[in-house]
């Protein structure tokens, strides 16, 4: 009886970890960033990966990257952009 308790509390808490992940990392998001970018927000380094396979400093440059260029390139995930090596 312990055993199974314990199997299904640390199911449980697996499933609430993901889904929270989930949660703070959507794919194929907007870029949020409220303001244009200042001196201070270019030099935060918090990488996110856009759908075009670019890894941007921040959000703030890749939203800042589609005013520019007119543009509409969206968070795939936060982090580098990872190369695909072909098979």
């Amino acid at each position: 009886m312990k055993l199974t308790i314990l199997v299904c509390t640390l199911v449980l808490l697996s499933v609430l970890s993901v889904t929270g992940r989930r949660g703070r990392n959507p794919r194929n998001r907007e870029a949020d960033c409220s303001e244009p970018p200042d001196e201070r927000m270019c030099m935060v380094s918090s990488p996110v990966c856009g759908d075009d396979g670019v890894t941007y400093k921040n959000e703030c440059i890749l939203s800042h990257h589609n005013e520019r260029k007119n543009v509409n390139v969206k968070v795939m995930y936060i982090g580098e952009c990872r190369s695909l090596s072909p098979a």
